[in-house]
């Protein structure tokens, strides 16, 4: 059942005060003298860990291999973000659930970053929340993170100025992959799940052909899955892309009618717990996606 705005607030307001801490993926509490950032999903708290470095303490609430589509705090979850001196979340729909929080904890003092809204993109729940699938708009989303890191623990600026300089230098020169890879290419269009991809699309002049909607949980008709196949035979795309936290069951019905291969493309919302052993963080999965473009475009090597 999803947490109504009463009781998310009422919730907040009796465990204003309480000891507990912001938890998710760690549950080290935070060392004397740093602040407590707390961060709604995967792409942000790499953004935030990277600019923040040793001087913060910075967690992510949902756990690992989680949908951001459609995971919600407990009332455990609810209780320990409360503490955090920060708060950073998507919007733009994302987590519904974010923004009641939010509201409340920017009442108590709380600093508070809806990174969609400082992106200026719409702010209802049929906008695509996907900034950091456009290694540009994620530069812009760091800007954000880290002026509002300044704000909150200006004694460490210098810190938060020097780590996010090298993270939007690391973001430009992934940019630059993506543009030189993706202008050598035979096709334009690719097919995704659901509609992760259009900032990317825009960002290298391709388009996005989605089975779904900007939510996952938006499963197509069959006239709507009839209207694909034939877009893919007409257009003779073959390939389609599925995630790896949503059912691929639609894909494979559009590639048995007509024959087109699966990939994986990564929309990057969380780490499955592979990647997360593995090591792999946003910046590989992001070459990854690239690599994986790269064979559905048919995309030249430049000589």
């Amino acid at each position: 059942m999803k947490l109504k705005k009463a009781a998310v607030l009422m919730l907040l307001g009796v465990l204003i005060f309480s000891a507990f801490g912001c938890a998710g993926n760690q549950e080290v509490s935070s060392p004397k003298g740093k602040i407590q950032v707390c961060t709604s999903i995967y792409p942000i708290y790499y953004f935030t860990s990277r600019i923040a470095g040793n001087e913060t303490e910075v967690k992510e609430i949902m756990p690992v291999a989680s949908d951001p589509h459609s995971w919600e705090p407990s009332p455990k979850d609810m209780a320990e973000i409360q503490k955090a001196r920060v708060f950073i979340y998507a919007g733009a729909g994302l987590e519904p659930w974010a923004q009641d929080v939010a509201e409340t904890l920017g009442e108590n003092g709380t600093k508070v970053l809806e990174i969609s809204k400082a992106l200026f993109i719409g702010n209802n729940s049929h906008e695509d929340p996907h900034f950091w699938l456009d290694p540009l708009l994620a530069q812009k989303a760091a800007e954000a993170i880290k002026d509002l890191l300044v704000d909150a623990d200006p004694n460490n600026k210098n810190t938060y100025e020097n780590n996010y300089q090298k993270l939007a230098s690391d973001l430009e020169a992934l940019h630059g992959e993506y543009k030189q890879a993706l202008s050598q290419c035979s096709k334009k269009e690719f097919v995704v799940t659901h509609s992760a991809f259009g900032y990317l699309a825009e960002r290298y002049g391709l388009k996005q052909i989605s089975i779904m909607g900007v939510s996952p949980e938006s499963e197509p008709s069959p006239a709507r899955l009839a209207e694909l196949a034939d877009q893919l035979k007409d257009k003779n795309i073959k390939y389609i892309f599925t995630e790896p936290f949503i059912s691929p069951k639609a894909a494979e019905i559009l590639g048995e009618e007509t024959g087109a291969e699966l990939l994986v493309l990564n929309p990057i919302g969380s780490l499955t717990k592979e990647q997360q052993r593995e090591g792999k963080d946003y910046m590989v999965l992001m070459r990854e996606n690239l690599e994986q473009l790269k064979v559905a475009l048919e995309c030249r090597e430049k000589k």
